[in-house]
């Protein structure tokens, strides 16, 4: 795959600036008590054992509040982590996903691949991959599929919006040869914090939009990333906006 070796040495230097910030505001701060995990469950096939890391999952579940229990499965919050599509992991969310998991859900944390060492569709197409993963085995991890929310954090609220729009709009969906024929789950509602949505107007000279989507991609892959909003219908799932 080609990547951009400027940019990765970029990338790098501002991972190790952010990770820096975020490990002060985290410590001291306390896994929160009765939730059951289980973590690093395999969503994606990896082609090289580097993609390995990027392709687990957490979830994450009350073991004391039960009470949105129902037929012995759970609701379930999927969460997008945020990070401009080149920094994070589920590590970094795991305080807030847990906490999430104490008001009675099953909590989906998970790792995607991270620019610009792989550039755009590889993230989006992991939440895609995570999204066909839980209706597979919903059954196996308790997972109820009429109560689907999904959450998402700056480049997480983004996914989350693009993933909201590729689960209604099949026509979007065959954009993506790698993922149309994916089974999607439609989200009842989704929570986009602080994201950007019309990418298209805002991105289109900034570095970071360099990163994530390099001039190599394909036409009708990048208009699926600039051009998100023309594919928006009646059919978006319900949305709470939070801007900061």
């Amino acid at each position: 795959m080609k990547t951009n070796e400027q940019y990765v040495q970029k990338a790098i230097k501002e991972r190790i600036k952010w990770a820096k910030n975020d490990a002060i505001r985290d410590t001291g701060v306390k896994d929160p008590n009765h939730v059951k995990k289980i973590t690093d469950i395999v969503y994606s096939k990896a082609e090289t054992e580097e993609e390995k890391k990027w392709h687990l999952m957490d979830i994450y579940y009350p073991t004391e509040n039960k009470r949105l229990l129902k037929n012995g499965r759970y609701p379930v919050i999927v969460s997008v982590h945020g990070g401009g599509w080149f920094y994070g992991d589920k590590e970094l969310y795991r305080l807030y996903t847990m906490n999430l998991a104490t008001y009675g859900f099953a909590v989906v944390n998970f790792n995607y691949r991270l620019s610009p060492e792989y550039p755009y569709p590889a993230g989006f197409m992991d939440v895609c991959a995570v999204m066909a993963y839980l209706q597979e085995h919903a059954r196996e991890y308790s997972l109820d599929l009429e109560r689907v929310y999904m959450v998402g954090d700056s480049a997480g609220a983004q996914l989350v919006s693009q993933y909201g729009i590729y689960a209604t709009n099949q026509s979007y969906r065959e954009l993506f040869d790698m993922g149309k024929d994916m089974p999607v789950i439609v989200p009842n509602k989704i929570a986009l914090n602080c994201g950007i949505y019309d990418v298209g107007s805002i991105l289109t000279e900034n570095e970071l939009c360099d990163w994530y989507v390099p001039s190599f991609i394909q036409k009708n892959i990048a208009i699926s990333f600039f051009n998100i909003l023309d594919y928006m219908t009646k059919d978006f799932p319900e949305t709470y906006l939070m801007l900061s």
